[in-house]
């Protein structure tokens, strides 16, 4: 069972909470696997191998031997970035009440480049997804901590959106008595 945290009312709180990579990646296993660790390969379940020199974001199976990234299959898939940089992420999107510029966002986190601004020029192909972000906000403008689970237990359970796929039919939406949008 996924264990209640409180809500941190600051970042020193939060760095409490989430000091280093490794604190963060048993929070991200707990949300990956609530029920405990089952193998992707072969469905064993049990504690999985750990590995003190390597990162703390790979766990081996005991039974079939193989290596699952908590990572695998999220959309944290691939990252070169540190976990920890992916719950400060999380954290700072689901404490912002009003939001945070794009590049506000990119300077407190010292990121790969990115938008020059929340929602400047926002295309009618990506509306719904601001639309989808702002609806979040709101829901969860009063809760926050339950807004950084929800981003971490969503990014846990999403995969990774190909640059393709968000160009195309698959990620924009249907609206009512209209097809779905073709690629160009």
């Amino acid at each position: 069972m996924l264990t209640r945290l409180p809500f941190p009312t600051s970042l020193p709180d939060f760095m409490r909470l989430f000091p280093d990579d490794a604190a963060c990646a048993a929070h991200l296993e707990k949300v990956r696997w609530p029920d405990g660790f089952a193998c992707q390969y072969c469905r064993w379940r049990g504690e999985p191998g750990r590995f003190p020199n390597r990162s703390s974001v790979v766990l081996r199976c005991r039974n079939c031997k193989r290596d699952t990234s908590l990572t695998a299959n999220t959309v944290m898939q691939r990252t070169h970035t540190p976990i920890s940089i992916w719950f400060w992420a999380a954290y700072l999107v689901s404490s912002q009440t009003p939001g945070m510029s794009a590049v506000q966002f990119q300077r407190q986190l010292g990121l790969k480049a990115w938008l020059n601004g929340v929602h400047h020029g926002v295309s009618p192909q990506h509306l719904q997804a601001y639309l989808n972000e702002f609806t979040f906000r709101f829901n969860r403008r009063f809760f926050p901590f339950n807004a950084f689970r929800s981003l971490v237990g969503l990014g846990a359970a999403t995969e990774p959106t190909t640059y393709d796929a968000l160009y195309n039919a698959e990620c924009r939406p249907k609206l009512p008595g209209r097809k779905a949008p073709v690629g160009n």
